[in-house]
Order: structure tokens, then C-alpha cells, then sequence
């Protein structure tokens, strides 16, 4: 199976601009690139901010943009988002029963779990009681299956000071840990929230994220008490499934780096 990660795609309403950038004409671009080369892939996951302020308009960019994307897209919210827009302009999102908007996607290469960490009226994320409940109910439908994790908050810190304090609440990231690991065949947990590229192991379970389509966080391991930005290139993830081996390639697709051929693979 193949499929494309994007997170923290940030749309605004036509014509505006954040930080001196479109992330709609970034996103265009990015849309374009995935269309031109990545056209065989199953589908495209994104891991929330959808949008920056979760507004109508918003969500009807969003949607226009979207519609031109040839692949089959899953999404899910951020701290950005609302959960009444998002759910009203985006037909890709689904809510379970207590209006959370989270879904369980069988795929060819298991089950696709599409979390809401989303906390109203701050930027921190949360896996209240009865998300947990949800997700436990799914870990366990699906025990003999190979689950895949999705979400826009991390259920653990970074060592980013600024950006973990905007991060997921920690007994809530207990909770996610305890579920994650009890399951026994989780295979990779995608985030985004961090605008940077990042891998790791955590609790055993692998974990990735990379570059949204605006401004980026630079990497700060001191500051507290504001997120630093830098001018990056914006990225997506082409993740490649077969049989136990997940290969994940970080693509620039922005980049006006020259190209330069080095020689014959036997060379």
C-alpha cells in the first residue's frame, strides 16, 4: 500500500495571506506535485488544521482546493479547527457518537484510527474519558488487525518547550499509551501540530510527522514563551506499506534546490 501524509495545511479564505504567504496557492502547488506523481497512491491522509480559524469560508476553500486532490483523501481536526464547520464543509469527516470527530477505516494494510485531540478555546490537545472510550472500543473490534494511529496532537513531549506546552494533556497521553500498547500491533502513529520533521519510537510504537504548508517552527530546545518560526520548505510524507517493512520519504516539493546527476547506479 502506498498513501501521502499531510498535516497543518492552514487554508484561509481567498486572497488572505499568513505570515506574508498563501498556504492555498503553497497547497495548490503541493496538489499539483501529488497529482503529477503520486497519482497511484491509494489515498492522502491529513492530520488536522485544516484551517486556520475554522471558519465557513474557510472550509469552502478548503473544499475547493481539495476537490482538485485525484486521490481518495481521510482527514481529521487540529487546534485550529472547529468541529461544526469542519464537519458541515468537509464530507471526508465523520463524527461518532458523542460528536467528536473521529473514525476507524479498514485499508489495505489495516485499520486507519482518525483521532480528535482537538480542546475547545486553547491550542492544547486532550483524549477526554470518552474518547478513550471510543478508542478502546475500536483497539478491541479490531484486535487481530494491524491498527495505524492518527492525530494531530502527540501524546508525549518533544523537548520543544514552547510547542509541548501548547501539547497534549499528559494524563490523557497516559491513556492513549495504555490503549496504543495493550492493542499489540499498532504499526505507526502520524501526527502533525509541530510544523517539523520528526521520528522516533515511543512506548515501542514508531511515530513521524514533518512540515506544514506555512510558516514552520523552528528547531528551539530553550524557549518557553514563544514558538519561533522559520521560513522552510513545506513538506509531505510518500509512506510505502509492505508486508512488516513502513518506508516513509520526506518530499520538499517546494524546493528550488538544483538538481545534479550523480552517476550510474554502478558508478
Amino acid at each position: 500500500m502506498k498513501f501521502i501524509h499531510l498535516t497543518d495545511i492552514h487554508v484561509t479564505e481567498p486572497g488572505a495571506s499568513l505570515f506574508g504567504q498563501s498556504p492555498n496557492l503553497t497547497l495548490d502547488r503541493c496538489i499539483d506535485d501529488l497529482n503529477r506523481n503520486h497519482a497511484d497512491a491509494d489515498l492522502c491522509l491529513i492530520t488536522g488544521d485544516l484551517t486556520h480559524n475554522g471558519t465557513v469560508p474557510e472550509y469552502a476553500a478548503a473544499r475547493d482546493i481539495l476537490d482538485r486532490l485525484k486521490l481518495r483523501k481521510l482527514m481529521l481536526i487540529g487546534n485550529h479547527d472547529q468541529r461544526g464547520p469542519a464537519l458541515d464543509g468537509l464530507s471526508e469527516l465523520s463524527a461518532d457518537e458523542h460528536g467528536f470527530v473521529q473514525q476507524a477505516v479498514p485499508t489495505g494494510a489495516g485499520i486507519f484510527v482518525l483521532m480528535d485531540t482537538k480542546t475547545d478555546d486553547t491550542h492544547s490537545g486532550a483524549y477526554c474519558a470518552a474518547r478513550q472510550d471510543w478508542l478502546a472500543r475500536v483497539l478491541r473490534d479490531h484486535r487481530d488487525r494491524p491498527v495505524w494511529l492518527f492525530m494531530h496532537h502527540p501524546p508525549f513531549e518533544t523537548g520543544m518547550p514552547a510547542m509541548d506546552r501548547i501539547g497534549m494533556n499528559r494524563n490523557d497521553a497516559a491513556a492513549i499509551a495504555r490503549l496504543a500498547v495493550g492493542h499489540g500491533n499498532v504499526r505507526h502513529m502520524f501526527f502533525g501540530h509541530f510544523h517539523r520533521p520528526m521520528s522516533g519510537t515511543w512506548n515501542g510504537i514508531p511515530f513521524s510527522s514533518h512540515r506544514s504548508m506555512m510558516l514552520q517552527c523552528a528547531l528551539d530546545f530553550e524557549t518557553a514563551n514563544e514558538v519561533g518560526g522559520i521560513f522552510e520548505e513545506p513538506q509531505y510524507a510518500v509512506v510505502t506499506v509492505t508486508g512488516d517493512m513502513t518506508c516513509i520519504h520526506y518530499h520538499d516539493f517546494d524546493s528550488t534546490a538544483m538538481r545534479q546527476s550523480m552517476g550510474g547506479p554502478e558508478e
